[in-house]
């Protein structure tokens, strides 16, 4: 009795679609990781297929690497960048705030500068949102004030607060945002305001 041959199993079609679909991810990926990393995936399980489509799947597998390494090393620092500088503004704005607060509780305190910033939100009604840099964790307040015992009689135009340096990542750490008792808030270097605080300070300690 002669058996009937089992046919032969039938030769897994190429996932054309997917290795498309891992292509099209990975254009897209220079620019978003995510993409690139669903394009190495896609491309990775259509390299199981046979022919058709494994040229495709290869290329979306060397894009997808290209594009998550340049999204990594390129595009997230830069955009930590322009983060950071939009924070530096924010921070200007609110030590702007505080010296406008500043100015208000001295007119009520016969020129003498408040003992702390928190001082400002129960006297003056400062919006405590103004003493938090948003580049830190939530510390409050997030600005170095050093005003304390000083009155508007101080001479010259000494500063009185500024923007902790410690607040930004290090990329972007190349000056702070100051303010004066009289001029306002302006941007300096760190080794500007390190200079100027040593000045100011040996000022203060010389007898009277």
């Amino acid at each position: 009795m002669s058996t009937v041959p089992s046919p032969p199993n039938p030769a897994r079609k190429p996932s054309r679609w997917l290795a498309l679909l891992s292509f099209l991810c990975a254009l897209p990926g220079l620019l978003l990781p995510g993409l690139g990393i669903v394009a190495i995936v896609g491309g990775g399980f259509s390299l199981y297929e046979k022919k058709a489509g494994r040229k495709l799947a290869i290329a979306a597998i060397v894009l997808g690497c290209l594009g998550t390494l340049f999204s990594f090393f390129v595009v997230l620092p830069t955009y930590r960048m322009v983060i950071e500088l939009q924070n530096k503004i924010v921070c200007g704005s609110n030590l702007y705030q505080i010296g406008q607060a500043i100015n208000e509780y001295s007119n009520d305190n016969r020129g003498s500068l408040p003992p702390d910033l928190a001082t400002l939100v129960t006297t003056v009604h400062l919006d405590p949102n103004a003493l938090v840099c948003p580049s830190n964790d939530g510390r409050h307040p997030s600005y170095i004030y050093i005003g304390k015992g000083m009155g508007f009689w101080a001479a010259g135009d000494p500063i009185i607060a500024y923007d902790d340096p410690s607040n930004h990542s290090k990329h972007v750490r190349d000056g702070v945002n100051v303010l004066h008792i009289s001029s306002g808030v302006n941007f300096i270097s760190i080794a500007e305001l390190q200079k100027t605080l040593a000045a100011e300070q040996a000022e203060r300690n010389q007898p009277k």
